[in-house]
């Protein structure tokens, strides 16, 4: 019979520890990086959009605004109102006339210099202002309304009209030059029915009107043809001094 001490020694399992294998705990800690990667990009990628869809939204809303400005810039041309944006330039508009040989113009003239509307009727080149005979009258910085017309009165001389704020101006025409205006052709330029704006050291020409000069055909007839060289006609521009 053998002792208690001789009896095999049986060992206790190991006590667990409480922590997973370690294959485990890695896999776990990978797998929450990986969400949070991917909801951090789902978000990002969702902020973007929505940015890029504002962009799209704002570029439209501009465009919309930009058009619907325009628009009420023609509007208010055909009403003979200006749409002033910047005080430092010209504007200038030419509004409805009520018949032939009729012009109106409005203006607007920023302060800082002295302005004045040359006038001439007579000899008028195709180009520039040199050699040509002129009146004029003061302008005042602002807004302002010009008016230019031939007016032949029953039994009377027939002139040219000019009228500007400060005053007004006639010029006689002869018989020969009324009938070369009123039987012969034209060529002219004006200001323009859409907004012109300017720079105050540009050429501001308001109109140029010159009638066609008149050849004898051979076989007798009257032919109308236009020149280059200087014809009868008006001429109404702006010049600007510093004050």
């Amino acid at each position: 019979m053998r002792s208690v001490d001789e009896l095999p020694q049986i060992e206790p399992p190991p006590r667990p520890t409480g922590k997973p294998p370690r294959f485990l705990r890695f896999s776990l800690l990978s797998l929450l990086a990986m969400a949070a990667l991917a909801c951090f990009v789902a978000a990002y990628y969702g902020v973007v959009r929505r940015h890029a869809a504002a962009q799209r939204q704002v570029a439209e809303l501009k465009a919309t605004t930009a058009q619907q400005a325009e628009q009420i810039v023609a509007l208010r041309a055909e009403l003979g109102y200006l749409t002033i944006n910047d005080r430092s330039k010209v504007h200038v508009l030419e509004l409805p006339a009520r018949g032939d040989r009729e012009w109106k113009f409005r203006l607007y003239l920023p302060p800082g210099k002295k302005w004045r509307l040359c006038s001439s009727h007579g000899k008028i080149p195709a180009q520039g202002f040199e050699g040509v005979q002129h009146g004029w009258a003061t302008l005042e910085a602002g807004e302002q309304s010009i008016e230019a017309f031939v007016h032949a009165p029953e039994g009377g001389e027939p002139v040219f009209v000019v009228r500007t704020p400060t005053g007004t101006s006639r010029g006689g025409l002869s018989k020969e030059d009324y009938e070369q205006l009123t039987n012969g052709g034209a060529h002219w330029s004006s200001a323009g029915k859409t907004l012109q704006i300017k720079s105050p050291e540009d050429d501001l020409v308001l109109l140029r009107y010159r009638t066609d000069r008149v050849e004898t055909a051979p076989d007798g007839s009257r032919v109308l043809r236009s020149t280059s060289e200087p014809t009868f006609g008006f001429l109404l521009w702006v010049e600007a001094e510093e004050p």
